[in-house]
C-alpha cells in the first residue's frame, strides 16, 4: 500500500493498494464524508487533494508507506493534525470545567465562573467557535468579554434588527468601547469615517447586501453572528452576505441558544463559515446527516441520519450549558398544556376547513407534473396555516379568562402567538395594562414597549409576536407566559420561554401555559413537536433518542389530517 504524489484530474495524491475489503469500505466512507471532490476512485486507484486525509490513512493503517517526496510534507501535517486534535481534546475537557483562573481584562464587572469558562473557550477556538448556552445565560457578554480580553479593535456584529439596540446598551454596559448602528439610512462615507474612532458596528442581517461593498472593504479583526441561525439557509441572500463578509475575518464568534430549528441541514452554512475546509461539501453532509436523496421535487436533505456520529463530529466548535448547571438558582419551569374548548362557530369552521384540506390533499395525490405538484405543495401549506390560525382565533375567550386569573393574583403575564390577531383583540380588551409587540413594531418603539412592562406596575401584560418578541429582549418581570398556539419549531418556543426565565428572574417559579383544542392541528403539532425536541436534544446536548427522527414534519402533519378525515367519512356511511 503506498501514498505518493499524483496530480490528476486536480487530485494530489493517490493511494494505491492490493484489493483489501475493509479499507475499501473505509475509502467510502472517506468519500462520503470529505465528498467527491476532496476524495474519489479514479483510473484504478483513490486519488485526494488534502494532505489531512494522508495522516488519518496513515493513522488507521500504520503499514501504508509513504512516498519520499511527500514524507517531509506528511510529517509536517501530522504534527499540525496532532496538535490540532490536543486541542480540541483540551477544550472537550473545558466543557467539564467549573472553575477557571482567566483574569478577564478591559469589562467592566466581574463575569461569573460559567462565563469566565464560555470566555477561555473562544481563547482556546482561536475565536472561531459557537457559544449554544441556554436563552438568558449571558451569551452576548462572554463574546464581549473575550473581544475586550483579546485586545481586538475593530469588530462587525450582525443580529437581528429587533436586538440592535440591545447590543449597543451592553457594549455601553460592560465596556469602554465606541459603537455604531447601521441602518437603512446610514451614509456609507460617514460609515468610513467613522471606522477609526468606533470599535463595534452594529448591523441587522436584513440591510446586508445594501451596505455590502462598505463590510467588505473594511478589514475586521473579529465578526459576531447573534441568533447566527438566521443563516440556516445557504442559498438565503443573508447568508450568502454574511458568508461573504466572513470569509476574510479571522475571528468569528457565534452565538444561538437554538442553532438550528428543525433539521440538522440547517448546522451546515455556520459550520462551513467556521471551518469552511472541514465543512465544505452540502451534499456529502446532506448524504450523510441528513438522510439526503433525490426525491419527487428534486434534492431531500430534510431528514436526519448519523446524528450520534454527528455529534460527535461538531461538538468542537460548541460549547453550551444547561441552566439548571450553570444557574441553579434560576426559577424552576412548570409547564401546563391547557384544553381549551372552542365555541360553536368555530368548531363548525374548523370542520369544514379541515374537510377541505383533507380533500385536497387527496385529490393532489393524482397530479403528476413536476410544477404542478410544488404550485399545490405551497397551496397546501397555506391551506394548513388558515387551519391553525382558526383555532388560535377560537382561543381568545379563554386566553381572556386565563390572564384575568392570572392578573388578578397580582402577577405579571407575557403572551405569544404566532398571529396578530389574537394579540390585537386580546390588547384591545386590556389595552390600559398592557403592551403589544408585533412585526409592525420598530426596534426602538419595541425597545420602549419592553423597558414599561419591565418597569411600570401598571402594565401587567405584554403581548407579543413569537418571531418578533421571542428573542433579544428581557421580559424578567413576568411569571407567567401564555402560547396560543404553537409555532413550527420547538426552538422558537424556547426562545420565547426564555426571555423568562434568564439572568434576572427573581421570581420562585415560572408558569408556562400552553392552550391547545383536543382533536386539531394543535393537538397533532404538539406530538410532533415532542419528537423535533428529542433530536434537538440528542445532537446539541449530546442526548440519546431511541431512534432516528421522522424526515419531515408536515407531511406527518397532512398524513394525520387526511386519515382523520377518511375515518370521519367511514363512520359516517
Amino acid at each position: 500500500m503506498l501514498i505518493e504524489r499524483n496530480n490528476t484530474s486536480g487530485y494530489n495524491y493517490s493511494l494505491s493498494f492490493k484489493f483489501n475489503k475493509e479499507l475499501v469500505e473505509h475509502c467510502k466512507y472517506l468519500s462520503e464524508k470529505y465528498g467527491f471532490r476532496r476524495f474519489t476512485f479514479f483510473d484504478g486507484s483513490w486519488r485526494f487533494t488534502d494532505l489531512d486525509v494522508v495522516v488519518e490513512l496513515k493513522d488507521r493503517y500504520p503499514e501504508i508507506q509513504i512516498s519520499d517526496d511527500i514524507k517531509s510534507e506528511y510529517e509536517l501535517a501530522d504534527y499540525m493534525v496532532k496538535e490540532s486534535i490536543l486541542a480540541k481534546a483540551n477544550t472537550e475537557l473545558l466543557k467539564n470545567t467549573r472553575e477557571t483562573n482567566l483574569e478577564i481584562k478591559g469589562i467592566k464587572g466581574t463575569l461569573l465562573p460559567y462565563q469566565k469558562i464560555g470566555v477561555q473557550f473562544f481563547i482556546n477556538s482561536n475565536g472561531r467557535a459557537m457559544n449554544s448556552d441556554p436563552m438568558g445565560s449571558g451569551k452576548s457578554l462572554q463574546s464581549l468579554a473575550y473581544i475586550a480580553h483579546s485586545g481586538i479593535k475593530l469588530t462587525l456584529v450582525i443580529c437581528p434588527s429587533v436586538v440592535k439596540y440591545n447590543w449597543k446598551n451592553e457594549i455601553k454596559k460592560w465596556t469602554n468601547l465606541k459603537s455604531l448602528i447601521i441602518d437603512s439610512k446610514s451614509d456609507v462615507s460617514d460609515l468610513l469615517g467613522a471606522v477609526e474612532k468606533t470599535n463595534f458596528f452594529i448591523i441587522n442581517y436584513d440591510i446586508l447586501p445594501k451596505f455590502l461593498p462598505f463590510l467588505t472593504t473594511v478589514q475586521w479583526q473579529a465578526a459576531i453572528l447573534d441568533e447566527v441561525h438566521y443563516c440556516k439557509n445557504k442559498k438565503s441572500i443573508r447568508t450568502k452576505a454574511v458568508r461573504k463578509i466572513v470569509s476574510k475575518i479571522q475571528k468569528i464568534i457565534m452565538l444561538s441558544g437554538t442553532p438550528f430549528l428543525n433539521r440538522p441541514i440547517e448546522l451546515f452554512a455556520p459550520l462551513n463559515m467556521l471551518d469552511p475546509k472541514t465543512w465544505h461539501d452540502y451534499y456529502s453532509f446532506g448524504r450523510r446527516y441528513c438522510d439526503g436523496h433525490s426525491g419527487r421535487y428534486g434534492w431531500d436533505d430534510k431528514g436526519s441520519s448519523n446524528i450520534a456520529e454527528l455529534q460527535e463530529r461538531i461538538s468542537p466548535y460548541f460549547i453550551r450549558r444547561s441552566k439548571a448547571e450553570i444557574l441553579p438558582d434560576l426559577p424552576q419551569k412548570r409547564f401546563i398544556n391547557h384544553p381549551v374548548e372552542l365555541d360553536a362557530k368555530t368548531q363548525k369552521e374548523y370542520k369544514l376547513a379541515e374537510e377541505e384540506l383533507a380533500e385536497f390533499l387527496i385529490n393532489i395525490k393524482k397530479k403528476t407534473e413536476k410544477e404542478a405538484a410544488r404550485s399545490l405543495q405551497a397551496e397546501k401549506l397555506v391551506k394548513l396555516g388558515a387551519l391553525r390560525q382558526l383555532t388560535s382565533n377560537g382561543k381568545i375567550e379563554a386566553s381572556k379568562e386565563l390572564i384575568q386569573n392570572i392578573i388578578e393574583n397580582g402577577e405579571k403575564v407575557v403572551v405569544f402567538s404566532c398571529y396578530n390577531h389574537p394579540l390585537e383583540e386580546l390588547h384591545e380588551f386590556f389595552k390600559d395594562i398592557s403592551v403589544l409587540v408585533t412585526g409592525k413594531v420598530g426596534a426602538k418603539e419595541r425597545d420602549d414597549f419592553v423597558n414599561d412592562f419591565q418597569n411600570n406596575s401598571e402594565k401587567k401584560i405584554f403581548f407579543g409576536g413569537i418571531g418578533s418578541a421571542g428573542v433579544g429582549i428581557n421580559l424578567t418581570a413576568a411569571t407567567n407566559a401564555l402560547f396560543i398556539d404553537y409555532a413550527w419549531r420547538p426552538g422558537d418556543h424556547a426562545q420565547a420561554i426564555d426571555r423568562i426565565h434568564r439572568i434576572g428572574s427573581t421570581a420562585k417559579h415560572i408558569t408556562i401555559y400552553q392552550l391547545y383544542s383536543k382533536k386539531t392541528v394543535d393537538e397533532y403539532m404538539y406530538k410532533l413537536l415532542s419528537k423535533k425536541q428529542l433530536l434537538f436534544d440528542q445532537l446539541i446536548d449530546g442526548k440519546e433518542i431511541p431512534k432516528e427522527m421522522s424526515k419531515s414534519y408536515t407531511s406527518s402533519l397532512m398524513r394525520i389530517i387526511e386519515r382523520r378525515s377518511l375515518k370521519n367519512k367511514t363512520l359516517q356511511k
